[in-house]
């Protein structure tokens, strides 16, 4: 019998007894199995174990996804190839057919390692990836029942909403004299907070301590460097408070924007995804959205010590809707947008970067793979988007808005592309076409980069590797410099 594989253990030591019970069934019923020489997966959770069908495939022992969903107690459903499975609490991880190396558990693409193989009605998940494939099923710990969650943008303003279950008295917001401030929350009785801190990292906040107060609740935040003020509200429908963080771009007035007729000056940097959206995760655990702020501040850096003007979107881990990344750029009068992204695929050998730009209609099923995952990611993760409804209304506003800096956009991606090949080597795949909701509604060229498969093993850890991430972040700036120099020798060339 081959050696036996630890794939996970009980949810923080506290297995439930619903969970124990089908683990147990199926433990047993699996026992012959085991016994007879068959392959097997054992899953252990402390002292108990269940044991698994297998099959290998070219030397890799393969899970029974069905037998995995049993000794959950889940449930599990497959359509057109596509396979569905959710516990009890609702949580869910999906296999898409045509995404073989690839699983989503809410806003989170997984990879496999490989690809995932279906055989008489179930599907066989690679032993490595089980741990993983677990993890993502644990539910999140919500204490007292109360909601949090922080987003805003990169135009000087941060939003924390906080739900409770009764209106608070008051909130009292304070400035200390070392610069933090601090918020006190009167609710008639003690509040449990989520999180007692949260680390945010971004210019107008550094982190956020919690703590629970005989009268309600106290709250810290340390501040960053361009926070000017904060202000608190109390609610009574829903119960709870809203603190709104500001700093000086908040006070940019929205004026109609137009279509640049000179250099480049203003560029606004995406970093994607952000809060409770990570994005692509690789098998060694690097998440998208935090290799991309990274590069992004890097990034940051670089063109203003050319003489640029740059502001990010997001410059902390937060959620900010599709929609709202445009809207910023479009607030501060951007000249570029430049939306950074790590891809993923089914296959984990796929390597390289890729550059897009905006088109209704996508360059091949891959690019329109992507951007459907691109798009689904937000609202999977709650953090919807401001126009809502369907998808038609998006592009006939790219149409409008976007469709005279359309050639920009393109010779901005062609110049993406080749600085990347160029000084990185990295594989060549070429700019592409595809129908990105980031990217609508920008009223200057925009494009949105794909650094790299952070599903791939070996570029996962070249994108771990901060002097690869400055390398990237160089070509970029050498990119959008030779971009904003051509287009002031358009500019001057114009009649």
């Amino acid at each position: 019998m081959p050696p036996a594989f630890t794939a996970f253990r009980a949810v923080r030591g506290r297995p439930r007894r619903a969970l124990l019970a089908a683990l147990l069934a199926v433990s047993a019923a699996a026992a012959g199995l085991g016994a007879a020489g068959r392959e097997v997966v054992r899953l252990d959770l402390g002292r108990r174990q269940a044991i698994v069908p297998a099959i290998v495939a070219g030397g890799v022992r393969y899970a029974s996804l069905k037998s995995i969903a049993a000794a959950l107690g889940a449930r599990i459903a497959a359509e057109g190839g596509t396979f569905r499975l959710e516990t009890a609490e609702g949580r869910a991880l999906v296999f898409p057919s045509d995404l073989p190396g690839l699983a989503r558990a809410g806003s989170v693409v997984l990879s496999l390692g490989r690809d995932a193989i279906r055989r008489d009605g179930d599907l066989f998940v690679p032993e490595q990836a089980v741990p993983r494939l677990l993890a993502a099923l644990e539910p999140e710990r919500q204490p007292g029942g109360s909601g949090w969650s922080l987003a805003g943008g990169g135009d000087g303003r941060l939003t924390l909403e906080a739900r409770l279950d009764r209106p608070p008295e008051r909130v009292d917001v304070r400035r200390r004299p070392d610069g933090d401030w601090e918020v006190a929350v009167a609710a008639g009785g003690p509040v449990e907070p989520p999180w007692r801190r949260r680390e945010i990292g971004g210019r107008l906040l550094a982190a956020i301590e919690a703590a629970r107060d005989p009268a309600g609740l106290r709250i810290v935040l340390r501040a960053g460097p361009d926070l000017e003020r904060v202000e608190g509200e109390r609610r009574s429908a829903p119960p709870g408070f809203v603190l709104t963080m500001l700093g000086a771009a908040a006070k940019v007035t929205p004026v109609a924007a137009t279509a640049p007729a000179g250099p480049v000056r203003r560029v606004v940097l995406d970093p994607g995804h952000g809060g409770a959206e990570d994005g692509a995760v690789g098998p060694g655990g690097v998440k998208e959205k935090d290799l991309v702020l990274d590069i992004a501040r890097r990034l940051r850096e670089l063109l203003r010590a050319e003489g640029f003007e740059v502001l990010l979107t997001r410059d902390g881990d937060i959620d900010l809707g599709l929609d709202e990344r445009a809207a910023i750029a479009n607030r501060w009068h951007a000249d570029l947008f430049v939306s950074l992204h790590a891809n993923a695929s089914r296959a984990a050998s796929a390597r390289g970067a890729e550059t897009y730009f905006l088109s209704a209609e996508a360059t091949d099923d891959a690019a329109r793979t992507l951007a459907a995952l691109e798009n689904n990611a937000v609202a999977a993760a709650g953090a919807g988007n401001a126009a809502g409804g369907s998808d038609e209304l998006p592009l006939i506003l790219w149409d409008m808005a976007q469709r005279e800096y359309l050639q920009e956009s393109a010779r901005l991606a062609r110049t993406i592309q080749r600085r990347l090949n160029r000084l990185l080597g990295i594989a060549d795949r070429g700019v592409r076409r595809a129908p990105f909701r980031v990217l609508v509604g920008a009223t200057c060229p925009a494009v949105l980069v794909e650094l790299g498969f952070v599903t791939n093993p070996e570029e996962e850890a070249r994108l771990a590797d901060p002097a690869y991430r400055s390398r990237l972040a160089e070509a970029l700036r050498d990119a959008i410099r030779t971009f904003g120099a051509r287009a002031e020798e358009r500019a001057g060339d114009a009649p």
